[in-house]
């Protein structure tokens, strides 16, 4: 039964905005500038976590928390499987790596610790 039960999810379900920057730019196949002719194309270039996709009320740099509750299991469901919304992250400490945005305090923060404190939250994480 799981009425009258406390989950603990780790998020706050909020957007935030987790940093970075897209522009587009007109290019030929091989990436040289153009002004005009039928050889340019759009191209979306983004640094950071940025994507330039706004979904509901996000922006292109804005995402909803995802909660972490069964995080640790993900790649041992599926051992292919990536992280963040793009799936850029090959793991947990490289997720937390592409932070920035209102999370670059966080972000400077893990980068300052020891390995053992790092390998310690990351072994918090993965317990989830």
């Amino acid at each position: 039964m799981l009425s009258n039960q406390t989950i603990f999810p780790y998020t706050d379900l909020l957007l935030h905005d987790m940093g970075g920057s897209c522009v587009v730019t007109r290019e030929t196949a091989d990436e040289t500038s153009c002004t005009t002719g039928e050889e340019c194309m759009y191209v979306q270039r983004c640094n950071g976590l940025a994507d330039g996709l706004t979904q509901g009320m996000a922006s292109g740099t804005e995402w909803k928390t995802p909660p972490l509750w069964g995080i640790g299991l993900v790649q041992t469901v599926n051992p292919a499987a990536t992280f963040l919304h793009d799936g850029r992250a090959r793991n947990i400490e490289e997720a937390v790596l592409w932070h920035g945005g209102e999370a670059q305090g966080s972000l400077t923060a893990f980068k300052q610790l020891s390995s053992d404190q790092r390998s310690q939250v990351l072994a918090f994480i993965e317990s989830l």
